[in-house]
């Protein structure tokens, strides 16, 4: 997918690079990055993603997503696509469910709340929903 269509949804965005580019998948685990990816670079409570920038480069990533408050004065000069986000969690979400084409959207859901009966009530349209495929 076209890295100019994962991340027309994000908002405050600031571009660095080529998006015309095509992005293989769009990963936050920099061990499971591979070439051609698109790297989240997400501050987490035991590990900071931003630590693992050398590491995802050097296996080939195409664009990556970090914080404003990340130096990435370095990073575009190796020909790889930049974006400065104000929350990259909140990009791992908007492009992931660009890349999967919104799956969310096309959920049917049904609340069941109160006191009593929620797990009855919840088997019996389990049931009539079965029965009517």
């Amino acid at each position: 997918m076209l890295l100019q269509y994962l991340i027309e949804e994000l908002e405050d965005k600031e571009v660095l690079g080529d998006t015309n580019i095509d992005i293989r998948k769009v990963e936050y685990d920099s061990s499971k990055v591979q070439e051609g990816d698109a790297f989240i670079a997400i501050k987490g409570y035991e590990f900071d993603g931003n630590i693992f920038l050398e590491q995802v480069i050097t296996k080939g990533v195409k664009c990556i997503v970090v914080e404003k408050d990340i130096d990435i004065s370095n990073l575009y000069l190796n020909d790889i696509t930049v974006i400065k986000v104000s929350s990259s969690r909140k990009a791992l979400a908007i492009m992931s469910a660009v890349y999967y084409d919104h799956p969310a959207q096309k959920l049917k859901i049904i609340g069941i709340t109160g006191t009593k009966g929620k797990t009855t009530t919840a088997y019996m349209i389990r049931d009539i929903l079965l029965a009517s495929r």
